[in-house]
């Protein structure tokens, strides 16, 4: 009576034929759907290749302007580019461009050399920062016509300022807040300040040390960087009926001279690889890349394009959340220093080089279109990263209108 049934299992010992859901080793692959792979090879996020087929190759063809800053005006499909006084036939203009066919179909004279742009959230007015005549020139971009010119003012000792990053504060059309720089001074920043129909808000953020690059953020907040001495501090810049105040700022977030910013869905990039969250001001994520960063989270995309040492410039692709690379491909044809680089479409940007501008198109929600790549450039190259607006010391650009089409399959 007192021995076991051996015929009845002992329920206190694990079934070796039941797999340990617990083991530490266990991971989920990812498919080509799941990251939007229309095409190359990938890390499953296990350790092998996902192969998602073969990619197209980006092919290339040549148009000619030289350009110093592009916008894009997605709601009717074209881009503006800030040429300089010293171009023939578009000088001191803003010129339109036809990112479908890489065509020149519209221009507006605003004024002595045109730099930076900055665009309403209607698309209905264009900022144009005028540095040769420190001034801001408003462009009605309904009628394309120039309309009220303003100058951007002095600092507290008096200097001149012109404006370099511009933002369009959302929701308006007429208040637009700008980071300052003096010509010939050292650090070069001035403050942000902002303009409401032309007329300047009282407070201004102290000069020399501060936003000295400025990205958008809500209705009553901007962000920037300081790029221009080793303090490398994050401000959050808060807009209001006085003006603009720097209410936050951190340090270590990013750093580097040659760093730019762009922002989207609360988050800023940057160009050395960090993302930034500005309701935290912490970092939110590291890509393991650098170049100049295109975003693109609603499709799951973060796009870095880069210079490596053969001089072609290389596009790669990073899952925006996982940030791991996806894929990458060289852009043939294009060479220079890239120097911005923007969204025109879902699946297209607009880039400017040291050498020129460019329009990279991939179609990725239409994998059964025909891809183009259409590149125009110059033998200049650039000894290293440029700000956009300081176009003046990079010598003659030459447009490169680019289509990336390895994201999809052929």
């Amino acid at each position: 009576m007192g021995t076991p049934d051996v015929g009845t299992p002992d329920v206190g010992t694990p079934d070796v034929g039941i797999p340990d859901v617990g083991t530490p080793d266990a991971c989920v692959r990812i498919t080509c759907p799941s990251v939007r792979a229309g095409c190359g090879r990938h890390n499953d996020g296990c350790g092998d290749v996902l192969d998602c087929g073969p990619c197209r190759v980006p092919s290339v063809q040549n148009v000619r302007l030289s350009a110093n800053f592009l916008v894009a005006d997605r709601a009717r499909n074209v881009i503006y580019a800030s040429v300089s006084g010293t171009v023939p036939m578009y000088g001191n203009r803003v010129v339109v461009i036809d990112p479908t066919s890489a065509t020149v179909v519209g221009s507006v004279f605003v004024g002595s050399e045109p730099g930076s742009m900055a665009m309403s959230d209607d698309g209905q007015a264009l900022y144009v920062s005028l540095v040769g005549a420190n001034a801001i020139r408003r462009v009605d971009l309904a009628t394309r016509t120039a309309t009220e010119q303003f100058p951007t003012g002095t600092t507290r000792f008096g200097d001149q300022t012109h404006a370099r990053d511009m933002v369009v504060m959302p929701g308006t059309r007429d208040v637009v807040a700008a980071s300052l720089h003096r010509a010939s001074v050292s650090p070069s920043f001035g403050g942000v300040a902002v303009y409401e129909r032309g007329v300047r808000r009282t407070m201004v953020t102290a000069d020399h040390t501060g936003a000295s690059l400025l990205v958008r953020g809500d209705a009553t907040r901007l962000y920037g960087f300081n790029n221009l001495h080793t303090g490398f501090g994050f401000y959050e810049i808060g807009v209001d009926a006085a003006g603009a105040r720097t209410t936050r700022e951190a340090r270590g977030l990013v750093a580097g001279f040659s760093t730019r910013l762009v922002a989207g869905d609360g988050l800023v990039y940057a160009t050395s690889g960090e993302v930034v969250d500005t309701a935290t001001m912490t970092v939110f994520g590291r890509y393991p890349a650098s170049g100049l960063v295109v975003p693109d989270r609603p499709r799951g995309r973060t796009y870095f394009l880069r210079t490596p040492s053969s001089g072609a410039l290389v596009l790669d692709a990073y899952d925006h959340d996982m940030f791991v690379l996806l894929d990458s491909a060289p852009v043939s044809g294009a060479a220079g220093t890239p120097v911005q680089a923007v969204r025109y479409a879902p699946g297209g940007l607009a880039l400017l080089t040291s050498s020129g501008s460019a329009s990279t198109r991939d179609h990725l929600p239409h994998p059964e279109r025909p891809h183009h790549l259409r590149v125009e450039g110059s033998s200049e190259g650039g000894a290293g990263p440029l700000a956009a607006e300081d176009h003046r010391a990079q010598g003659q650009r030459t447009t490169l209108i680019v289509n990336i089409g390895f994201l999809s399959a052929p």
